[in-house]
């Protein structure tokens, strides 16, 4: 597993203020690399999305050029001629308008950035070329038109519908696949501000990262004799207003490609998702999540590789559960997964079983004794909580796990996917920075803590 850490703002941080010590917080979880940048928002679902993670942070492979013909404004790259460059690649089609308004676009960005190392490079269809625009590149800047010759350069990018954003890095690294428009001048701005010699060096400062936070858990472990938060007890606190949750700045939330189709025609943004964990059945119990962000992961422990998952993920999460119990919960949620995108063809009659909620009950039960796990799992084998965090038309396709889903104090979904995408652990981090519930509650702590110093 890729090692990026992300820092997760626990109560230690305000009680380490308010008592005299400072605690570290526990590091969330490694994610996939581009997680690296998770404000460079990307596009992309299920198993193409983790394809397109797997192409990050890898070099781009020159031969990709060669697919490519008709090189209009400049001749054809290689890989001497995008060495210490960066370079945007934009898919777009004649007869796709959003696509020729988004190339249009990025000639603009191409235009602003003259003289400062970027390529823009505009890929147009294998058809309808010789009708297609063809404007010229701005003066000073670098931007190129090709043609798609036979299709087979989408399909090398995994390039599924005009437009698509990729971006290269000075060090010829895929550093983002399919970004998202709005994204994009960001994308430009951080590349280009960054040496050809840091790009490089991402990797090595991913490992360092994760070596950072093995210290920064070390450190937790041994400084929480300063402070003993399970000395703390369930303090009240006034609960934020609508207007506060309304004002924080929340992820940017996943949209399906209808949903952001639907957004660029008509501007409006889909309304917040409500997620509402059920009163019972729950293995051990049901945790206390007032003041607390929950992440909600999805499983059944019959599905393929479920040892391993089980095993290494689960057990991980766990060990975060523990490190930041104050303020996040985490719980399984072990749903029919079969029934998602008819995932394993005719269901037979081991499926009665694994929907079964006395038999899973007892299964869960000895699961976590056995392993000694310290968050609960609750049964959703009926999938209204897998459901509620996905669109009616993801209900119909296959899922990639571990999918997660991130909630607010609030019980609103602020953020699903699988756990390995971009964003993932921004988006954790950001509910962590950013919920006024978990806010509030922490203040109340903190106050108790200044008020009863002989009790820590």
């Amino acid at each position: 597993m890729p090692s990026k850490t992300f820092r997760a703002l626990g109560l230690v941080s305000v009680v380490g203020l308010a008592a005299g010590a400072m605690l570290a917080a526990a590091p969330w979880p490694a994610t996939q690399p581009g997680a690296l940048d998770p404000q460079i928002t990307r596009e992309g679902e299920g198993a193409r999305r983790a394809r397109l993670n797997a192409m990050e942070l890898k070099p781009f492979n020159a031969d990709h050029w060669n697919l490519l013909s008709e090189w209009t404004n400049g001749p054809a790259l290689t890989s001497a001629t995008t060495a210490d460059k960066v370079v945007m690649i934009v898919t777009w089609a004649n007869w796709s308008r959003n696509s020729v308004r988004v190339m249009e676009r990025m000639r603009g960005i191409a235009e602003r950035n003259a003289g400062k190392d970027l390529i823009v490079v505009a890929v147009h269809d294998k058809d309808e070329w010789a009708d297609a625009p063809k404007p010229a590149s701005p003066e000073g800047a670098i931007f190129l038109i090709a043609k798609d010759t036979k299709g087979e350069f989408r399909k090398a990018i995994e390039s599924d519908q005009d437009p698509d954003l990729y971006f290269i890095d000075r060090a010829g690294q895929l550093r983002y696949a399919d970004v998202t428009t709005e994204a994009a001048e960001d994308a430009v701005k951080k590349l280009i501000a960054e040496s050809a010699s840091n790009a490089a060096g991402i990797q090595g400062r991913i490992t360092e990262d994760a070596r950072r936070a093995e210290e920064e858990a070390r450190r937790t472990a041994s400084t929480r004799s300063r402070v003993d938060l399970s000395r703390v007890p369930e303090v009240p606190f006034r609960p934020p207003s609508e207007a506060e949750y309304a004002a924080a700045k929340w992820p940017v939330f996943p949209l399906t490609q209808q949903e952001r189709d639907d957004l660029r025609r008509t501007g409006n943004k889909p309304e917040p998702r409500s997620f509402v964990l059920p009163d019972s059945g729950f293995v051990p119990g049901k945790p206390n999540t007032r003041g607390r962000m929950v992440v909600v992961y999805f499983f059944h422990p019959d599905m393929r590789n479920s040892a391993k998952y089980l095993n290494d993920f689960v057990r991980q999460l766990n060990v975060y559960q523990r490190q930041n119990a104050r303020d996040m919960v985490i719980v399984g949620a072990v749903s029919d997964i079969w029934s998602i995108g008819n995932q394993s063809g005719e269901k037979d009659a081991e499926h009665a079983k694994r929907v079964d909620p006395e038999i899973m009950t007892g299964r869960l039960r000895d699961y976590s004794i056995s392993k000694e796990l310290e968050h609960s799992f609750v049964l959703d084998l009926d999938n209204n909580l897998l459901k509620s965090t996905l669109s009616p038309n993801q209900q119909s396709q296959e899922i990639l796990l571990p999918h997660v889903a991130v909630v607010s104090t609030d019980g609103t979904l602020r953020w699903y996917g699988n756990f390995y995408e971009p964003g993932c652990g921004g988006a954790i981090d950001r509910v962590l920075a950013e919920d006024p519930g978990i806010r509030a509650r922490r203040e109340a702590e903190a106050a108790w803590i200044r008020d009863n110093p002989g009790r820590r």
